[in-house]
């Protein structure tokens, strides 16, 4: 067995005996996910639990006084699963021979390694929920071109929201950091946001501001000209710790950065190697909806056949972006055409761009 030399550097070589940290990651994206701890997946079928969307029943006329000669019909009620799975498991494990541990790293220890491990891992989980994100799929998608009139599209991807009788409350607009940028040179973004002394702080943090009903929130681990609205519900995070096994000579669980890990440490006399092992467990879902509409014929509320992404609205910025209305999906064209979702409305068309 060969034991990595980690390169650590001696507190009398560092200059003035000082150390510095690394820009710390915040958390962000699995933040605004909705998120299922380990107690739903105990006893699951192929540790997967499911999201029950509630089914819809129609209504009927029955002519008066009639001569009976027909029965009232019978309706058949159904509902839908959407399955969440716990699947991967994300860890870090580092040995540490005897004199790393007391030449070296001397008085720490294992607590600056350890440190290093669950941040490694937040990092990890942090970057796999952005991936997801990414990877949705999304019933409406929005271009924004002029750089100078976003809140067009932000109001667009409301609109949008509001169509599919998303919840008001709780909705983030999550954008990347071009898309930052061009929101704080928009007069419009300005002029809402009051900026002054006491905004020019909030400007600093992830979250910078709320307008047209969204928080809105940069991140780092999206495209820099991309955005995404998000209503409650859009996304789910399965995340856990493991147990400590009774065997382990030392252990615990811990959280960083709100993500559950598991801590395991031993010793191997054959190599006089301290080992530390951290993991957890985690899964990730997009969340995607039947569309109950009204039939243009029947006037009943009928539910749609395929499942769409109708809790994001995803926005992209540029100068060749375009809005796409219901891309995919065998009754796309009959559910675009019920909620008037085939295009824009024309008082929120984007402005040209100057």
């Amino acid at each position: 067995m060969t034991v990595a030399q980690h390169d650590i550097v001696k507190f009398g070589k560092a200059a003035a005996q000082l150390t510095t940290s690394l820009a710390e990651r915040e958390s962000v994206i699995p933040n605004v996910f909705t998120r299922i701890g380990f107690d739903n997946f105990k006893g699951a079928l192929d540790d997967t639990v499911n999201i029950v969307v509630p089914g819809i029943l129609p209504a009927h006329e029955y002519a008066w006084r009639n001569d009976r000669a027909q029965p009232m019909q019978v309706d058949k009620y159904t509902e839908r699963k959407i399955p969440v799975k716990l699947g991967t498991r994300v860890y870090s494990r580092v040995q540490m021979t005897d004199e790393q541990y007391e030449f070296d790293l001397m008085s720490e220890g294992w607590k600056r390694m350890l440190a290093n491990q669950m941040g490694g891992i937040s990092s990890y989980l942090d970057i796999k929920s952005a991936e997801v994100l990414k990877n949705g799929k999304y019933a409406v998608t929005l271009g924004a071109k002029n750089p100078k009139q976003l809140l067009t599209t932000v109001t667009a991807a409301r609109h949008v929201l509001n169509k599919f009788h998303n919840p008001m409350k709780g909705r983030v607009l999550l954008v990347g950091t071009d898309f930052d940028s061009m929101l704080q040179l928009d007069p419009e973004f300005n002029k809402v946001m009051n900026v002054g002394a006491s905004a020019e702080s909030a400007v600093r943090e992830a979250n910078i501001g709320r307008v047209k009903g969204f928080d809105i929130i940069v991140s780092n681990d999206i495209p820099s000209d991309e955005a995404y609205a998000l209503a409650p519900g859009a996304f789910v995070m399965a995340q856990a710790a493991p147990h400590v096994p009774d065997s382990a000579p030392a252990g615990g669980t811990a959280a960083s950065n709100g993500f559950a890990m598991r801590w395991l440490r031993q010793y191997d006399p054959a190599y006089a190697v301290d080992e530390s092992v951290v993991d957890a467990w985690a899964g990730w879902t997009q969340v995607l909806d039947p569309i109950d509409y009204v039939d243009g014929t029947s006037h009943q509320l009928v539910r749609s056949t395929d499942n769409y992404g109708v809790r994001a609205v995803k926005i992209k910025f540029g100068s060749t972006a375009t809005d796409s209305f219901f891309a995919e999906g065998t009754d796309k064209v009959a559910v675009s055409k019920a909620l008037g979702l085939d295009k824009r409305p024309a008082a929120l068309a984007e402005p040209a761009v100057a």
